[in-house]
């Protein structure tokens, strides 16, 4: 015998429109959702959501909003998988349609409509991809700001440079940042450069712009050099640019090691200028800068050994 549904609202809701068949459906749905520790259970569960009509599916998409995110998450895989194969287009166009019509008092239920929102977006109607688009960007929220980036990033149709310009400038969020080097051209990004030097913190960001730039300013260059040291380097490397050994041995002192530092970078950068001299001099003075990186970890090294 099945067990009893762990949550009776999907049910409820639906018996309320005289849909058997639906109903008994979303009736095992729940009860394996229940049991979804279990690889059957969980097996079942995604088995019963591709019984699912496309219509049921749509329902049951919008009932499973408050429900176990089990539930949910399965329904929307199954809706992204559809997309995928261009089936049930004109049902998951309605779908986002009705999501942004309705209206959801709870705060889960109102952030699974976002997410599912984003899921489905590559599959909806450009008409319909515009609204959601004016909505999450009129939100005015980091989330919302995120989700409008991701989805106007990849819409080959509704993709505009000058509004993620605009959405970078009032967020800073470098994500912006990132699209811009990627598809500003070259000219654009000439003119570009100098403020993602001011206002990015990651310097490949700005090595990539630089290397698709027109050209670059020196007053740029000199920003470069001194809040990125390394990928000064790396682009004196890739553009041909003059480093002096004192430049080189500089760039060395004033980066970090380890995983999250950027010597690794400088030095190669160094080697692909054919300086030895330097990495000479960087190899003689090994101990002295490992005691250095050491201190800065608060690591007290006997100097004496």
């Amino acid at each position: 015998m099945w067990p009893l549904p762990f949550d009776k609202r999907m049910y409820v809701a639906v018996e309320t429109e005289s849909d058997s068949a639906l109903s008994a459906k979303l009736v095992r749905i729940s009860a394996c959702a229940h049991d979804i520790n279990s690889e059957l259970g969980r097996n079942l569960l995604h088995a019963y959501v591709a019984c699912l009509t496309f219509v049921e599916l749509m329902t049951a998409a919008k009932l499973s909003l408050e429900d176990s995110k089990d539930i949910s998450g399965a329904i929307r895989n199954r809706l992204v998988r559809l997309g995928r194969e261009g089936k049930a287009l004109r049902e998951i166009d309605s779908l986002g349609t009705e999501l942004m019509q309705g209206t959801h008092p709870n705060q889960r239920a109102r952030r699974r409509v976002e997410a599912l929102l984003s899921h489905i977006y590559p599959f909806l109607m450009p008409p319909t991809r515009q609204a959601v688009l004016e909505r999450w960007r009129g939100r005015g929220t980091r989330g919302a700001g995120r989700r409008w980036l991701k989805a106007i990033s990849n819409d080959e149709l509704l993709f505009s440079l000058d509004l993620v310009f605009q959405y970078w400038r009032e967020s800073r969020d470098e994500n912006a940042a990132k699209v811009l080097v990627n598809s500003a051209d070259p000219n654009r990004l000439t003119e570009l450069l100098p403020e993602l030097v001011a206002h990015c913190e990651s310097g490949w960001i700005v090595s990539r712009g630089a290397l698709r730039a027109r050209s670059i300013l020196n007053e740029t260059w000199m920003s470069i050099r001194t809040k990125f040291p390394a990928t000064y380097a790396y682009l004196c490397a890739r553009m041909d640019r003059n480093l002096t050994e004192q430049e080189a041995l500089d760039i060395i002192g004033e980066t970090d090691a380890g995983v999250f530092g950027d010597r690794g970078l400088a030095i190669w950068a160094i080697g692909q200028l054919n300086m030895s001299s330097v990495l000479d001099r960087v190899w003689e003075n090994r101990e002295r800068i490992y005691i250095s990186d050491m201190e800065q970890l608060g690591i007290v090294i006997d100097r004496k050994r």
